[in-house]
């Protein structure tokens, strides 16, 4: 069995120790060995993987079987830590959230378990990039319809490195790319009478988070769409196989050198000065755990629709699939801050990992701006003595928090948020939640309407005359 890093292996092993004792299942089986746990012939597949293309990396599963729950997770190892550690963080995550949604669930019968299913594919080109693609399948019984998810990563065997598709393609190789995928899907007699939504085109737009999900085959490129991205549910998760013969001069397979592009940022540079008038209030609003593309995406319509600014505290790990959204945020004015690299408790964290959260953080987003972020938003609002003389970064809080993690309902945030701002205030919201972005559309024009100034987090302190310190912990301009 390939090596693991020491602390996840045993993260896994407690998690499903937990999981076994509340759910009366058997021990996990990894690689395929030891005797199938699934009796139950409504759940016999999970035990292995069902899908065909496994170009490279060896098979390890993880299976659960339990009285309410079942779990069958199968992932690729390549005796690779750099694409080992990110690929076991990933299925544990998935797992892990699982456990915590079905703990308390009692299947009222034996084929209506929870169920968790966790699949890929993986194809091999040029005997050196692997493209993983991952099919994750939930379906808890007292949901209208299982919830499939698809995620895909592409990795140097080399050298470890994961690309992104702008890595391989600029943004007019990416116009070019968004033309090929409407005309192949358009030709598709089963998607025809769906190609004039506006979805189609919305979700076909040419941008790099559209066009994410995506696997680099001997013969061409295939581009997965998430269900409901452009066409209805009853669609399920398209997928367009474009052929290198199509793409010539936008990517091209011949060798690593013809198929990596030279990147630079493009980011536009520093902005004029905004007129902001110190005398007038003023309030920041704040978005964490972006971005994500269709929530952070509306609610930057808003903002531009009203002239306002907004603060994004974003995580590192979402940066380079977001791009397009991360260069929007800095050509129109919005602060980027640090939100770590992939939410973990922070004040929990040895000094290398805490170092890794923030830097790789700050890191991504200079790579795309130029700019790395100046202020840091510690995960949970949790801080202590040693995250503030180790951080290196000024802390920003909030005073206003509506709950709209808790509530996902526009009409409670948008009555907490007006019975307590006030001048000075920050805004505590989440750009991952469709009912926050939708509270954003009566939130900006009402706060303007009221005689606030929407300015970000930077502006709030340099007008209110506060400095903001590396370690110091901040939750209002006042």
């Amino acid at each position: 069995m390939p090596r693991k890093p020491l602390l996840e292996y045993i993260a896994v092993i407690a998690l499903f120790a937990v999981f076994t004792a509340s759910c009366g299942g058997v021990l996990p089986v990894h690689g395929g060995e030891g005797k199938n746990p699934f009796t139950d012939d409504y759940y016999k597949n999970f035990s292995q993987s069902n899908t065909q293309n496994h170009e490279a990396g060896t098979i390890e599963s993880i299976i659960q079987y339990g009285e309410h729950s079942v779990i069958g997770a199968h992932y690729p190892v390549f005796d690779n830590d750099s694409l080992d550690d990110p690929i076991l963080e990933f299925v544990t995550e998935i797992i892990s959230r699982f456990v915590n949604e079905v703990e308390g669930f009692e299947a009222v019968q034996a084929d209506r378990k929870a169920e968790l299913n966790i699949d890929y594919e993986t194809w091999l080109l040029l005997d050196r990039f692997v493209s993983v693609k991952f099919t994750v399948f939930e379906n808890m019984p007292h949901s209208a319809h299982p919830s499939v998810q698809t995620v895909t990563a592409l990795y140097d065997l080399h050298t470890g490195q994961r690309y992104y598709l702008e890595d391989l393609l600029d943004r007019n190789g990416l116009e070019t790319l968004a033309h090929l995928v409407r005309d192949k899907l358009k030709e598709n007699p089963d998607y025809g009478e769906y190609t004039q939504d506006d979805a189609f085109f919305e979700g076909t737009e040419p941008t790099y988070d559209n066009y994410s999900r995506f696997a680099l085959t001997r013969e061409g490129v295939i581009f997965t769409f998430e269900k409901y991205q452009i066409f209805p549910g009853v669609a399920g998760s398209p997928s367009v196989t474009i052929p290198y013969s199509e793409l010539v001069g936008t990517i091209d397979p011949a060798s690593p050198e013809s198929l990596l592009k030279p990147k630079t940022p493009l980011y536009p540079g520093p902005r004029e000065p905004r007129d902001i008038d110190p005398d007038k209030p003023m309030v920041a609003l704040t978005f964490d755990d972006g971005p994500f593309s269709r929530t952070t995406t509306a609610i930057l319509d808003t903002l531009k629709e009203h002239n306002a600014v907004a603060t994004f505290f974003v995580l590192g790990n979402r940066v380079l699939s977001n791009e397009a959204l991360i260069l929007r945020m800095a050509e129109e004015g919005h602060q980027i801050g640090n939100h770590s690299y992939n939410h973990r408790q922070l004040t929990t964290l040895s000094e290398r990992e805490l170092r890794d959260q923030i830097d790789m953080t700050q890191n991504v987003v200079e790579e795309v701006t130029g700019k790395s972020p100046l202020v840091v938003r510690p995960t949970y609002g949790s801080y202590n003595k040693r995250l503030r003389d180790e951080i290196g970064l000024p802390m920003i809080l909030w005073s206003v928090d509506p709950y709209d993690w808790n509530t996902e309902d526009p009409s409670r945030v948008i009555q907490w948020v007006f019975e307590r701002v006030g001048d000075g205030d920050i805004i505590l919201l989440h750009d991952i939640y469709v009912s926050t972005a939708q509270a954003v559309k009566t939130l900006v024009p009402e706060l303007q309407n009221r005689g606030f100034q929407l300015v970000t987090v930077e502006e709030l302190f340099q007008f209110k005359g506060i400095s903001l310190v590396p370690g110091h912990v901040y939750n209002k301009g006042k």
